[in-house]
């Protein structure tokens, strides 16, 4: 995907591209998994006042997800999973790591 990104800074300005693919198996016990990766390029358009440098970020990031379809409240299956990105930029200041934790419900149509 490509997403641009219109700032009045053009220190802000930035366009996006993304690419990322994901791999969903259905296993015994009522449980699917979900497994994704995906990886973007960020360059932005102007110069950083503060920095001296036009920012330029990637990243890369995985996750896994299970649902437990057999089991249902009001139609909606339970869900946890677990995301990591890893985001690096010219500018150390955005250079960060992420790691998250998600639990909710979704509807299986």
């Amino acid at each position: 995907g490509v997403s641009k990104e219109f700032t009045f800074d053009d220190s802000l300005e930035n366009t996006s591209f993304r690419a990322g693919a994901s791999y969903v198996r259905e296993l015994s016990l009522g449980l699917t998994v979900n497994l994704n990766a995906n990886a973007a390029l960020r360059p932005y358009k102007g110069i950083s006042f503060l920095y001296g440098v036009k920012r330029r970020d990637h990243s890369y990031g995985a996750g896994i997800g299970f649902t437990k379809r057999d089991f249902t409240i009001l139609g909606f299956a339970p869900v946890i999973s677990y995301d990591y990105l890893s985001s690096r930029s010219n500018i150390d200041f955005f250079t960060y790591n992420r790691h998250r934790v998600n639990i909710g419900f979704t509807h299986i149509f």
